[in-house]
């Protein structure tokens, strides 16, 4: 975590992050009337590889790729496997698949796979124009510094691909340390907190970045590869190592694309004890604010609370029906208020706070007003407000700082050192 700074009060203000998503992969579909044949390439010699100290979602179980038929899923299948080689051209003509469903492949293979990092934002693919069916892919990859070209007759292999050997060596390495610091004995929401907190904390908005989706060579930002490695990234970067980490630890996540307050945005959708909710982890990580309090108004929300800001692009991905509220942060671990009285459930949260030893205890406020200033400095320092007198019972050595951070909806009342 970053230090907090003794602060008297910080008021975070979030706002929509525009400009945050490129198009996605675009596909270059002029046939050639030789149908050109482009080799494998050199390939590379390392891969992605999930860390083995939890139980992980498998390939087969990804949530985009159960839409798909089965043709396409082989279809599907081999252009990952031939991404993850680093292959140049991925052989799919005996599938008989028609050319229509060439981008919903691609479209399945990069928003399942947030770890192909290195895949660039454009996969070519050729066809048969008589029989209007898919010959093969030709996926291109970028080092971060160049990108691979393909013209429809000769295929350029720009990107270095011994530095994407060390980046893959680099992105593995960090995932087995973020993953490993989990328990594996924790339960999915568990998990899914300590993976929240690490990427807020360790994650800054790259909002220079984020005005560069039309280069050819797109910013790291907008990869997990950037999120993780580098410590940047734009909404997209936010949720594809989200949905990674997720992945290593055994839960089911998805990305969802659309408009937050009408401008481009991706955030994730995620399955934690059968029941799916959202997450928007860019909008939970508040920017300008040095103390890196995560907001927590957008986790584990269902659509009719997140679909008062946030529009998702119904014509490229399937997204889950979300429906249940009742893993919300404030539900679970705030203290919780919608008046001037003491927080309804601050006997259990206390309780908490004083078995894991924290450092801070947040309270959510449903109308955050003016007022917010003395509902504290009651609540947490009056020796007779009813908090304070239930520290005093239970005998808990801790006692708040006067100061406070607000972020979002949330109020952080921090311990004494």
């Amino acid at each position: 975590m970053k230090r907090i700074l003794p602060l008297l009060l910080i008021l975070t203000i979030l706002f929509s992050l525009t400009a945050c998503l490129p198009e996605g992969p675009t596909e270059n579909t002029d046939p050639s009337s030789q149908f050109p044949t482009v080799d494998e390439g050199t390939g590379l010699k390392e891969q992605i590889k999930l860390p083995t100290t939890h139980t992980t979602v498998s390939e087969e179980d990804y949530y985009q790729y159960s839409f798909l038929s089965a043709s396409e899923k082989v279809a599907c299948d081999r252009l990952r496997k031939g991404i993850s080689e680093g292959k140049n051209n991925v052989d799919v003509s005996d599938l008989k698949i028609p050319k229509d469903t060439a981008t919903r492949i691609t479209r399945v293979v990069t928003a399942d796979n947030p770890q192909f990092f290195y895949l660039s934002k454009t996969i070519s693919y050729t066809y048969n124009p008589d029989t209007n069916c898919l010959l093969a892919y030709q996926p291109m990859y970028t080092d971060g510094t160049a990108v691979d070209t393909f013209d429809g007759k000769t295929f350029t292999e720009a990107a270095d691909r011994s530095k994407i050997d060390g980046q893959i060596r680099q992105f593995n390495a960090k995932i087995d340390e973020v993953v490993s610091a989990i328990p594996v004995t924790a339960t999915q929401e568990e998990k899914e907190k300590q993976i929240h907190d690490y990427i807020v904390s360790h994650v800054e908005y790259d909002t220079d970045g984020a005005n560069h989706s039309e280069q050819a060579v797109l910013p790291r930002g907008y990869d997990a590869y950037g999120a993780l490695c580098e410590g940047k990234a734009t909404c997209e970067g936010y949720a594809k190592l989200f949905q990674y980490l997720c992945y290593c630890v055994g839960i089911q996540c998805t990305q969802v694309s659309g408009q937050a307050d009408g401008g481009p945005h991706m955030w994730n959708a995620l399955l934690l004890n059968e029941k799916w909710y959202l997450t928007d982890i860019t909008w939970n990580d508040p920017v300008g604010n040095e103390s890196q309090f995560p907001t927590y108004d957008y986790y584990n929300l269902p659509m009719t609370e997140m679909n008062k800001n946030h529009v998702p692009d119904a014509t490229s991905l399937h997204v889950p029906e979300c429906t249940a509220d009742d893993l919300t942060y404030y539900k679970n671990y705030a203290l919780y208020t919608n008046g001037t009285g003491a927080p309804v459930n601050y006997e259990s949260i206390l309780d908490r706070l004083a078995a894991e030893k924290g450092t801070y205890v947040p309270l959510y406020t449903a109308n955050l007003t003016e007022d917010v200033r003395e509902y504290a400095s009651y609540h947490f320092f009056d020796a007779n407000a009813p908090m304070m007198k239930y520290i005093a019972q239970k005998g808990y050595d801790f006692s708040f700082q006067t100061s406070f951070v607000i972020s979002g909806s949330y109020i952080y009342l921090l311990l004494e050192e």
